[in-house]
């Protein structure tokens, strides 16, 4: 990379310093395997961006969260975060279902099927001839 071309890119001068400095790395002769000027665009890093270690690292789950959790306070007049009832969230009224378990799915049996596919027939129906009544007064 020149220094032309240092200057033409359209980067805060934090971002432009760090793509310099990839450029600069690569030609070093101990970092030359690394790459660093193929991945000048995403400063040197040349992993997934979301490569994250659980041991030794936080989850993505853990982040979002803590975003989620500091905008909220940042929202709140008082810095308490308050649920959708208007109550403080760290009520003990608040129950947090963490986990899930697999019930089943569809109808017990073939007549509840039947039944639910009728009364979807019948709505589509109504709709229709509401539809057609419609444009007829119109």
């Amino acid at each position: 990379m020149t220094a032309k071309t240092s200057t033409a890119l359209e980067a805060p001068e934090h971002v432009r310093r760090l793509v310099w400095a990839c450029c600069v790395l690569d030609r070093t002769q101990g970092l030359a395997g690394l790459k660093l000027q193929d991945r000048a665009h995403g400063l040197g890093f040349g992993g997934h961006f979301l490569t994250k270690s659980r041991r030794y690292s936080t989850t993505m789950g853990a982040l979002r969260q803590g975003r989620r959790d500091h905008v909220r306070r940042q929202q709140s007049e008082n810095g308490v975060v308050l649920d959708a009832w208007g109550r403080p969230e760290g009520d003990s009224l608040v129950e947090v279902v963490g986990t899930w378990r697999y019930v089943g799915w569809g109808y017990l049996s073939h007549g509840e099927a039947w039944l639910a596919a009728t009364a979807a027939a019948r709505a589509r129906e109504q709709r229709e001839l509401a539809r057609e009544e419609l444009a007829q007064v119109a």
